[in-house]
């Protein structure tokens, strides 16, 4: 599998590899050195991400969803394609899936790990048609249980103590603090929030709406700071673990390009931002693919991010 680094300097692409199926999930791991790459087929290769080589592949045998990675890059989590509990890959030299949460029985769309992946937000079985939220230990234990979402949860994020939880569905955005269980706010969105995510403190959030604004929130409060009106189609959004910075990943199409197909004429831009100047700090794009997914190594310093041709990107993020 061909991999094809190079040194180009700040803003920049640093490596490009080309896994051989398109890519599901991309998951930075601690170490800041290596990446865990999931494809659509269910195949999990870790990735050195200094030499853009394959250190490790194995096949889970289907599709997996919502992946998570335990401490020390030891255990794989994720939905089975059935949705039927959670299932536990261990990543030793020999990888072997076991049951892990069988007492969930439906269906879940989030597992969420903590910052220091010793412990994992994933969503419980209904209550009276209440959406559940559980913190659950790597080791199955129940810790808290999250009660207030009354529509579908679509996703979540941990500030960087792992303190603070941010989950948004089809009813609100709410921020949890995960040391009592109990909620302290909730927002709810004039157009369905696509992301959001806490500032490293958790004092303040990013919203991404289905316009494609940004919204600077309290935290604390519930209440709107600022907008940000950086663009049409963003993808991501990510605010980063060191700095007063965030990052977006959008696409957008090339003038004059009537008739060829959207990734002949798309733009995938990569833009680095000031949270309280709203000015960009850092603009990179690439021409002829479409960003998909975008990971954040934990220091920061890159993002990874898979594309529609099949190739994973790593950026350089300083300023």
């Amino acid at each position: 599998i061909p991999a094809y680094p190079t040194q180009i300097g700040r803003g920049a692409v640093n490596l490009v590899i080309k896994p051989p199926t398109p890519v599901d999930t991309v998951i930075p791991l601690a170490d800041n050195l290596r990446a865990l790459v999931v494809d659509q087929s269910g195949v999990v290769t870790l990735w050195n991400l200094r030499t853009g080589q394959r250190e490790k592949a194995f096949n889970s045998g289907s599709r997996l969803r919502d992946v998570a990675v335990g401490a020390r890059g030891r255990y794989l989590y994720a939905n089975g394609s059935r949705g039927r509990g959670i299932y536990r890959w261990s990543l030793s030299a020999t990888p072997k899936r076991s049951s892990f949460l069988r007492d969930l029985k439906s269906g879940r769309n989030l597992i969420l790990p903590s910052p220091d992946r010793l412990h994992l937000l994933v969503e419980a079985d209904p209550i009276r048609n209440m959406s559940l939220l559980e913190v659950r230990t790597t080791s199955g234990f129940s810790r808290k249980v999250l009660m207030g979402h009354r529509g579908s949860i679509l996703g979540g994020a941990f500030d960087s103590s792992g303190k603070r939880a941010v989950t948004w569905g089809t009813d609100a955005v709410r921020v949890w603090n995960l040391v009592t269980g109990r909620q302290v706010c909730e927002t709810k969105i004039e157009k369905q929030c696509r992301q959001a995510c806490l500032a490293p403190d958790g004092r303040k959030m990013l919203v991404l709406d289905g316009d494609s604004v940004v919204h600077l929130y309290d935290a604390e409060l519930g209440q709107k700071l600022k907008q940000y009106q950086i663009g049409t189609g963003i993808q991501r959004i990510r605010w980063l673990s060191k700095g007063n910075r965030f990052i977006s990943a959008r696409f957008e199409e090339v003038p004059g390009a009537i008739g060829r197909t959207l990734t002949e004429r798309s733009v995938s831009r990569f833009q680095l931002w000031d949270v309280d100047t709203g000015k960009a700090l850092n603009n990179w794009q690439s021409k002829g693919c479409l960003v998909t997914k975008v990971a954040i190594t934990p220091d920061g310093r890159y993002a990874l991010t898979a594309n529609d041709d099949r190739s994973l990107s790593m950026w350089n993020l300083s300023p």
